[in-house]
């Protein structure tokens, strides 16, 4: 609250900052379980037990631009391109995401993709749980700068949320077979606001 001059430092000014993170918190975490719930009803059987929730953030990250940085000076890549100082610039999530040099069959949606990949491993690394982030996983961004929240997130959707579902409830997708598809709002990817999801609560 230190950090802003002038007119930033006014209560309409602050209080706006501070709804901005409570929306980008409770939006990007309900819009990821909606992902996942879509998944879990396509395929009840296969994904019976809660499955890595990484891959479903890989094929669909809320955030289809991440790391936004504005260029202090200009800079000319090696094909003549310019990028000129001031211009706002982003890396582009889908891009490392669906990129077949970094994801076998990247364009399929593969659950256990990061948990067989932590198995290979012995199990003892960390680079394969949902909240690591590298070059080719930027759902949380990167880098220091990267979601604070986002182990706060993965607990909410994992143990309190999906656990909870598919712990109590039968669910099927209304078309069953068909996940709905996704709609962009700018580089904001979400799902599908009128798909509908049956659940039978088990006795």
């Amino acid at each position: 609250m230190d950090e802003p001059k002038a007119e930033e430092q006014s209560l309409n000014h602050l209080a706006t900052r501070i709804l901005v993170m409570n929306f980008a918190s409770v939006q990007t975490t309900s819009t990821t379980f909606v992902h996942a719930l879509y998944y879990l009803a396509l395929r009840t059987n296969e994904y019976l037990e809660p499955y890595g929730l990484k891959e479903t953030l890989r094929m669909h990250p809320v955030a289809t631009l991440v790391v936004f940085r504005t260029t202090l000076k200009g800079y000319t890549f090696s094909n003549g391109t310019l990028i000129p100082k001031g211009t706002m610039v982003s890396v582009p999530t889908e891009s490392a995401h669906y990129d077949q040099n970094n994801y076998q069959n990247a364009a399929e949606f593969i659950g256990f993709r990061y948990v067989d990949k932590s198995e290979l491993e012995g199990g003892t690394s960390r680079r394969h749980d949902v909240v690591s982030t590298s070059g080719d996983f930027m759902s949380f961004g990167i880098g220091r700068h990267a979601c604070p929240g986002k182990i706060f997130a993965a607990i909410i959707m994992n143990i309190m949320m999906l656990a909870h579902l598919v712990l109590n409830y039968d669910l099927k997708l209304e078309h069953e077979g068909v996940r709905p598809k996704d709609i962009y709002i700018g580089a904001t990817r979400i799902p599908h606001p009128k798909a509908a999801i049956m659940l039978k609560k088990r006795v």
